[in-house]
C-alpha cells in the first residue's frame, strides 16, 4: 500500500515539475544531461526565432507557440517512460540536489522574465489607451523587436515603444513623425515635416517650427485629439526607445 501511494505521489510530482518547466522531472529521475538539454532546447529555440527576426513573420509566433507545447508534452512523456521503465533499484537525484536545481532553472526563468527584452530579442506588450486609434485599439496583444541592431535604425512612420526618462516605468506607443534633421511645424492646425503636409486638424494650432536633435524623434498617436505626446513634453531621445512595433497578434474587436 505505502509502495502504491509513493508510486502515485512520484507520478504527481513528475507532471508538476514538468509543468512548471520540461526538464525538472528528468533531474528528479538521475537524468541530468537529458534534464539540461531540454530546458536549453526550450531557451535556445526562443532566443534563436527572437534574434534572427523569424519571429516576426507572419504566423511564426503561433509556430513558437506549438514548438514550446511540443517541447513541454515531449519533456512530460519521457519522463514518465522513465519513471515507468526504471528498475527499483534505480535511485533517484537526492531531495537536495534536486531541489538547488529546480530553483536554479526557476531562477533563470524568472531571468528570462525580467530581461526577455533583451536576452530573446522580442516583447509582447498590451495596448493601453486609445492614442493609436485605430491602428492599435486598447487591449490589442502586440509583438515587438527589442534587438539593439533594430532599435538603433528607426525611421519615420515606425511605431515605437519608449519611456520618457530612464526611471520611467510607463511604457508609450507613439508614431515616429519626424527623425533627426528634419524640421516639425504646427501652422494653423497642420503638421509639416520638412515642408511635407502630413496631418491637418491638429492641437495646438500653432507650433515654432524646430529641427529634431541627433539621437531623437517626433513622435504622435495615430489617433491625435486623444494623445499625450511630442506636441507637449517634447522628442524622444533613442536612449529611451524600447522596441520597434512588428506586428498585433490579438486584436480587439
Amino acid at each position: 500500500m505505502k509502495s502504491k501511494i509513493k508510486q502515485i505521489l512520484s507520478s504527481i510530482l513528475i507532471l508538476v515539475s514538468s509543468l512548471i518547466l520540461p526538464g525538472i522531472a528528468h533531474f528528479w529521475l538521475n537524468q541530468r544531461s537529458k534534464a539540461v538539454l531540454i530546458s536549453m532546447l526550450l531557451f535556445a529555440g526562443i532566443a534563436v526565432m527572437g534574434w534572427t527576426g523569424l519571429l516576426f513573420l507572419s504566423g511564426a509566433f503561433w509556430v513558437m507557440i506549438a514548438f514550446i507545447g511540443c517541447v513541454y508534452i515531449f519533456a512530460m512523456c519521457d519522463a514518465f517512460i522513465v519513471f515507468v521503465g526504471r528498475d527499483n533499484s534505480s535511485k533517484s537525484n537526492s531531495f537536495g540536489l534536486a531541489l538547488i536545481y529546480t530553483l536554479a532553472i526557476i531562477a533563470f526563468a524568472l531571468l528570462l522574465v525580467v530581461k526577455k527584452p533583451l536576452l530573446l530579442g522580442f516583447q509582447l506588450y498590451i495596448i493601453p489607451s486609445p492614442s493609436m486609434y485605430p491602428f492599435l485599439k486598447p487591449g490589442d496583444l502586440i509583438l515587438a523587436d527589442t534587438r539593439p541592431f533594430s532599435v538603433n535604425k528607426i525611421y519615420n512612420e515606425d511605431v515605437i515603444v519608449f519611456t520618457r526618462g530612464s526611471r520611467d516605468t510607463t511604457f508609450y506607443i507613439k508614431r515616429v513623425k519626424a527623425i533627426a534633421g528634419q524640421t516639425v511645424e504646427i501652422s494653423d492646425g497642420t503638421l509639416s515635416v520638412s515642408g511635407q503636409e502630413l496631418a491637418k486638424d491638429i492641437k495646438p494650432n500653432e507650433l515654432k517650427a524646430r529641427t529634431i536633435a541627433e539621437g531623437s524623434f517626433f513622435v504622435m498617436g495615430d489617433n491625435h485629439k486623444h494623445s499625450y505626446d511630442s506636441r507637449h513634453w517634447g522628442e524622444v531621445s533613442i536612449d529611451n526607445v524600447k522596441a520597434i512595433y512588428q506586428r498585433t497578434l490579438f486584436s480587439v474587436k
